[in-house]
């Protein structure tokens, strides 16, 4: 009698055994008609890694040169320099100690560091060519959100003896980066070497901002075999940050106004510019910033094939040119609107904050 028993278990476990292999076979097999895959890394074997990890900003810039290949045929081989603490090289002569020159610093995701393009065709190169009275400092990374650039604020504003101006080159991604996004951590993983971490911020309860460790978008078992588990994983990831997500415009304002108050706690002044949004987000930061007194120049404009590398899509040289003659002209308003304020006939010394450029 107990024999039998035992075998009847056996039995069921054996058939709920094969009835899970069949179902989830068959559940493979549809997701595989429908289009899903299991997942798949997108790794350019063919370049050098200019990334190396960090603890506090997820990962920043490699010291040295690299010469990588071009992304299309037509394309031009592409010269990065990078100087050390993630400083990217932005004149002939420039050291990771600096001249003794005021400062235009920069900090910013791909579009600010110059992705897919030579040192001299970025635009803070650009910007240093038509302003040799200051030594431009290019410590954007590409990736990076508003989060990250604040952080690279806090590593580097208090060692800098030269205060000027901080420029933080926007986009609209950065955004999703700011929150850690589903998309933009599995992102991260599909095009990276190996996993890399993200740091990021949400808000409590009471408005404040919550800054959380470096992490990256997990790693399963079989999902780079098998369709189910990929989707399975990438359902669990969107479910954990869909919260996080909605708090990203919020955030990015806060993270905004706390790069501000940093910059002139440190002797420096501060301006965003707008290098891409769509216009309700473009039209919605340039109220936000003039409304807080946040210098502002808007320069979001419109990537096209002629501006864009080819094969690659970041800004090209022609791009950045642009971007290097708006960011002039909003600097030069504010050396005009200065000499007013200092002028005898000017509102002087008890005149309000200035009011922003752009």
């Amino acid at each position: 009698m107990v024999a039998g028993v035992g075998r009847n278990r056996m039995i069921n476990w054996l058939v709920l055994l094969i009835s899970t292999a069949v179902f989830l076979l068959g559940a493979e097999v549809i997701l595989r008609i429908a289009g899903y895959r299991p997942w798949q890394p997108k790794v350019y074997a063919d370049r050098p890694s200019i990334h190396m990890a960090d603890p506090l900003l997820g990962w920043t810039l490699k010291p040295g040169e690299f010469l990588l290949p071009p992304y299309a045929p037509s394309g031009s081989e592409i010269h990065y320099t990078f100087l050390g603490n993630g400083l990217r090289k932005s004149h002939p002569g420039q050291t990771a100690v600096g001249d003794g020159r005021r400062v235009l610093l920069f900090v910013g995701g791909s579009y600010t560091q110059g992705w897919a393009i030579s040192d001299r065709e970025t635009f803070p190169w650009k910007l240093q060519e038509k302003r040799p009275d200051v030594e431009v400092l290019n410590y954007a990374v590409g990736g990076y959100g508003t989060y990250q650039a604040l952080l690279k604020l806090e590593s580097v504003l208090p060692e800098l003896k030269r205060p000027g101006m901080v420029i933080y080159g926007f986009i609209e991604h950065h955004e999703s980066r700011n929150v850690a996004s589903a998309l933009w951590l599995e992102t991260l993983s599909r095009f990276s070497r190996k996993e890399i971490d993200l740091p990021f911020v949400t808000r409590d309860g009471g408005g404040r901002l919550v800054r959380h460790p470096p992490e990256h978008y997990p790693v399963w078992p079989l999902r780079e075999h098998s369709a189910l588990v990929a989707l399975l994983q990438k359902s669990v990831v969107r479910g954990e940050a869909a919260r996080r997500e909605q708090m990203k415009r919020d955030v990015t304002e806060r993270l905004l106004q706390e790069m501000d108050a940093l910059s002139r706690r440190y002797g420096n002044d501060f301006m965003v510019v707008i290098l891409e949004a769509t216009d309700a987000v473009r039209r919605h930061y340039l109220r936000f910033l003039r409304r807080n007194h946040i210098r502002v120049a808007d320069c979001a404009f419109p990537l096209t094939r002629k501006t864009r590398v080819p094969g690659e899509g970041h800004p090209n040289a022609i791009q950045n040119s642009k971007w290097a003659d708006c960011i002039d002209e909003a600097l030069n308003k504010i050396q005009v609107q200065r000499a007013r304020e200092q002028s005898p006939s000017g509102p002087g010394e008890a005149s309000q904050r200035p009011r922003p450029a752009g």
